[in-house]
């Protein structure tokens, strides 16, 4: 009669998770991660006007030319300590252009670019 009597010592516990939601969109890059810089040797007078031409002369680059198979920038500006700054899209890092920096670095030939990078975090 003893084995009929035995009651359980432990409790079995499951644990409660939520489903996760399906997402459609990627979580997006840090900001740090998405730039591609160039510094600049002088200023240009009309900043937004310059980084809006330059955008556009390099997204045209990175369209036409055959070994660049990433998408154009969607944002150029120039800082305040004279860095031209390209912004890539959300989903893509800026370190997958650092093979094509020379490349970009000719196209921008009409400005004064003493370097190139890619933003560090």
């Amino acid at each position: 009669m003893a084995e009929k009597m035995q009651t359980k010592e432990f409790t079995e516990v499951r644990s409660k998770k939520k489903a996760r939601k399906e997402t459609i969109l990627m979580k997006p890059n840090p900001m740090a991660s998405r730039l591609v810089i160039f510094a600049l040797t002088s200023t240009p007078n009309d900043q937004k006007e310059a980084a809006d031409r330059v955008l556009q002369a390099i997204n045209k680059t990175i369209t036409n030319h055959t070994d660049i198979p990433h998408p154009p920038f969607i944002l150029a500006h120039i800082t305040a300590t004279n860095n031209l700054t390209f912004t890539t899209a959300p989903q893509h890092l800026g370190i997958s252009y650092e093979p094509y920096l020379t490349i970009l670095e000719e196209a921008l030939h009409d400005f004064p670019i003493a370097s190139s990078k890619i933003s560090q975090r």
